[in-house]
């Protein structure tokens, strides 16, 4: 066996065994997903009193849109903020339609990555006239998409109720319920991940409560700790292995579909998220290359878009550690988690729909391009918009609404 012939055996293995890897760390998310959810559970059976006071505050559609903002903004991540909105949804301690703001937030919040990728080049003032723009034209298609979607929402519940009506088409949806209130078996698609990832946190659960004796309170604190720690940890991993996986044929395809048409584009930038989980990722290859002058603005445009639509499926992944299982008696509670998912999808959607086909209202390229200049002028410019969008108008928001 020659040596090239034995590191090509060696390269599928390792691919192979990293394959493996992206797979239980897929499954750790679930486990991580169910986790955060029987936190959650724990402390609103002991404490409803203060539970319904936040229930009542997200029937206020704005202050569930600065949680959004504010959340994704803290953790730098708008897949834990919406896959946390997926299992409160899930486990009926969050109405759908409540939850349809926060992920608006969130989607505006998850920004400020890029633009702190960008913020690499604050030093030379050429290259960061030309990187910004990659994560402000985002932070623009986000909010502007914020405005269309959360005006139809606020009027007529188009999402939540669109969102429903996708979800219906399950077979699963369909299900009828025993004497008892469950679920019947014969009318739901059996899911096993439910069960599966359901194991290791009862496991936990039993520990605390039948080895350690933990006062609810404490079950719940610690739950709801390894639960959001996992969740973090699981999807950067998740992003890891994933690149490492395709290697640099990310970039490589990046390049070869710089010059295509914008449709092909934006279905790479759709793809490429999807595989690697990250959004963020997508959108960061894009700010070496714009620093450097060798894309321009209009070009990665729908890369930006795709990235933004394809990040959604982090959500539709936390909906199935609920799908299939009746929660507390209600057959399609469980369906609830995946709506909110299909929400993240359209909001998505109806921004590529509103800001791309038609080049004259593609208004986020426009507005960023008017805007730039001015904000790139100074530093100090740039560090207040970051400071305004991200904690100071949705802290305030909160504070005021509380």
């Amino acid at each position: 066996m020659t040596g090239m012939e034995t590191q090509s055996q060696t390269s599928r293995l390792v691919t192979i065994g990293r394959a493996f890897l992206f797979v239980f760390f897929i499954y750790l998310f679930l486990v991580a997903v169910k986790m955060f959810g029987a936190s959650a559970t724990i402390f609103t059976d002991q404490y409803q009193g203060i539970w319904t006071q936040i229930q009542q505050r997200l029937d206020n559609p704005f202050f569930g849109l600065f949680l959004g903002v504010f959340a994704a903004a803290v953790m730098q991540s708008s897949s834990a903020t919406t896959s946390i909105a997926v299992t409160l949804v899930a486990t009926g301690l969050v109405p759908l339609e409540n939850a349809v703001t926060i992920v608006m937030g969130a989607n505006i919040g998850r920004s400020i990555t890029c633009m702190i990728v960008a913020l690499g080049y604050v030093r030379q003032k050429k290259m960061f006239a030309r990187a910004f723009p990659v994560s402000f034209i985002q932070d623009n298609f986000n909010i502007l998409t914020a405005c269309v979607c959360f005006t139809l929402e606020v009027t007529c519940h188009f999402l939540s109720r669109t969102a429903r009506w996708i979800v219906s088409f399950l077979p699963a949806s369909s299900a009828a319920t025993t004497a008892d209130g469950g679920a019947a078996a014969s009318g739901w698609l059996w899911n096993p991940i439910p069960v599966m990832a359901d194991f290791p946190v009862n496991l936990v659960k039993h520990f605390m409560h039948d080895v350690c004796h933990f006062w609810p309170t404490a079950q719940a604190i610690l739950l709801g700790a390894l639960g959001l720690f996992l969740l973090f940890f699981a999807l950067k991993r998740i992003t890891r292995t994933m690149t490492k996986i395709t290697g640099n044929k990310v970039e490589v395809m990046i390049n070869r579909v710089l010059s295509k048409s914008g449709w092909l584009t934006l279905f790479i930038g759709l793809i490429i998220t999807m595989v690697v989980q990250s959004s963020a990722i997508t959108i960061s290859l894009m700010i070496p290359l714009a620093a450097a002058g060798v894309v321009k603005l209009r070009t990665y445009y729908p890369i930006i878009l795709g990235a933004c639509l394809g990040t959604t499926i982090t959500a539709v992944i936390a909906a199935m550690a609920y799908m299939g299982t009746p929660v507390e008696g209600v057959a399609n509670l469980g369906l609830e988690g995946l709506s909110i998912a299909v929400v993240h999808i359209l909001f998505n959607l109806i921004g590529v729909l509103c800001f791309f086909p038609i080049p004259f209202l593609r208004i986020p390229m426009y507005t960023t391009e008017f805007f730039v200049p001015f904000l790139t002028r100074s530093r100090r410019y740039v560090f207040l918009w970051i400071a305004l969008i991200f904690f100071v108008i949705p802290g305030l928001g909160l504070w005021l609404l509380w």
